[in-house]
């Protein structure tokens, strides 16, 4: 299932620290290799040979991954409910308001981030913020358009979009407790698009001309190549029959 993890805003504006064990566990990181198995895995790797990666992941996932990490007993993923329910909000002070109401019983986790948060520049919380949630939203075309930007993922739906369907099949999933994966290319390249909007980007790079970007510039959008879609919807596929 897909959880909203806005973990990179908490870390981003507290300058919280994650090891390899809550990044695994956060699904910030693939794998997981001990210390104590560096050398050997170095060894193994120079001893591979082929270059093909589905073996070298094999090497790495099956013979010295640590699928299941000891996580501490105060890690950050035990807090992850929180974190994202208060760092999903639109600007700082709505992060902190979020925070002061929270559970004060959560021994001084609470009490650290809201001071971690006071005493950094708020000139500096609100840019990075910005600059990390900018890419928060992977399916702008299914809110009502607004000024304030960037788009959340907790913004105002439009009725009218025809992407409404795939927020409302994604809401209901997760009220039923099924596992999915969702997977959400903005904008696909290549042979057969049925609706090459990126058309002109490209002939205006090929021309030399500017790329106009309408009202404030803030929108930020991605391109991506038919064959990289294809690649990772395999690999889901993949790893979800093993």
């Amino acid at each position: 299932m897909i959880v909203h993890i806005v973990a990179g805003e908490y870390v981003g504006l507290t300058g919280a620290r994650l090891d390899g064990a809550k990044m695994l566990a956060c699904g910030l990181a693939t794998h997981f290799i001990p210390l104590e198995k560096l050398s050997s895995l170095e060894d193994a790797l120079c001893k591979a040979t082929t270059g093909d990666p589905k073996i070298i992941n094999n090497i790495i996932l099956h013979d010295f991954s640590n699928k299941n990490p000891t996580l501490k007993e105060k890690s950050h993923y035990f807090r992850l409910k929180t974190i994202n329910s208060c760092f999903s909000q639109r600007t700082v002070e709505e992060i902190i308001s979020a925070l002061e109401e929270g559970d004060k019983n959560m021994d001084d986790w609470i009490s650290w981030t809201i001071q971690a948060l006071k005493k950094a520049s708020p000139t500096s919380l609100k840019i990075s913020l910005c600059s990390v949630s900018t890419y928060t939203a992977l399916r702008a075309g299914v809110y009502l358009e607004s000024d304030i930007l960037p788009h959340r993922e907790i913004d105002e739906v439009d009725p009218k979009s025809r992407h409404k369907g795939n927020l409302e099949t994604e809401i209901l999933l997760e009220s039923k407790g099924v596992n999915y994966t969702s997977i959400k290319p903005v904008y696909i390249y290549g042979p057969l698009n049925y609706n090459p909007v990126e058309e002109w980007i490209f002939h205006r790079l090929k021309a030399g001309r500017p790329i106009p970007i309408p009202k404030s510039g803030l929108q930020v959008t991605q391109l991506g190549h038919v064959n990289v879609s294809k690649s990772v919807k395999l690999i889901i596929i993949s790893k979800s029959l093993r």
